[in-house]
This record gives C-alpha cells, structure tokens and sequence, in this order.
C-alpha cells in the first residue's frame, strides 16, 4: 500500500504547507503592529507583540519542514515572511495610522491561531480532506 502511504504523505505536507502559511501571514502581522506600536512610543507592548510574532514565525518554521530540508523550510517561510509584510504595508499604504486594516484582517484569526496550534492543523487538515477533487 505505498500509494496510500504516498497519498497521506502528500495529503501531510499540504496541510502543514497552508498551517505554516498561516503562521507566516500572523508573524508579518504581529511584526508590523509591533512596529507601529513602537513607533507610538510603547516599547514594553512592542516587545510583547514582537515576541508573539517570534512564536509564529518558529511555527511556520516547523510546520514548513514537513517533507522539506530544514533549510529549504528556511528560505520558503523567510520568502513567505518578505511577502506577507510586502503585501500588508502596501494594504495599509505604509502608515501606521491605517493599522486598523490590518486589525479587521487578522487579529481574531490569528490570536486564535496562537492559542490553538491544534486546532489550526485539524482545521487545515479537514479541509484538505473535505476538498473537491480536481
């Protein structure tokens, strides 16, 4: 049965892909709110934020190494990282002040990402599971 063990194989390495894609997109947030709140002048909360942003991006990290060399995981989620905070600071045209765009986008999924590590893979996994063919 190599070809089903093959299948979950590859059924494996799709979920933890769009797991540590998810953790790279939270990372790129958590980096920017931190960034903006330093730029308010809260150092102590910018810490806090850049410490979450830390923890996601070692879980993307981990998720990405699934079915990839360590250093292949490396270069994929620093690509992914340079992306995600491309495209968010262009979302908010490069101004703190437009933080709030980002907010409505990702704080509730991504908080509840941080908390529920779990979960997040059941979920991706179920919807790999659950997807239509084709």
């Amino acid at each position: 049965m190599a070809s089903d063990s093959q299948s979950e194989d590859e059924v494996t390495k799709r979920v933890m892909d769009n797991v540590s894609h998810e953790y790279t997109v939270c990372s790129a947030y958590y980096m920017i709110v931190s960034n903006a709140v330093m730029a308010a002048g809260s150092q102590e909360t910018s810490e806090q934020y850049q410490t979450v942003a830390e923890s996601a991006l070692g879980l993307a990290l981990q998720a990405a190494a699934v079915g990839r060399s360590e250093e292949m995981a490396q270069k994929v989620v620093t690509a992914r990282l340079e992306t995600e905070i491309k495209l968010m600071a262009d979302e908010i045209d490069h101004d703190n002040a437009n933080i709030s765009v980002l907010n409505v986008k990702h704080i509730e999924r991504c908080k509840w990402a941080m908390e529920n590590v779990e979960a997040v893979m059941d979920e991706w996994m179920l919807k790999e599971l659950t997807k239509p063919d084709g």
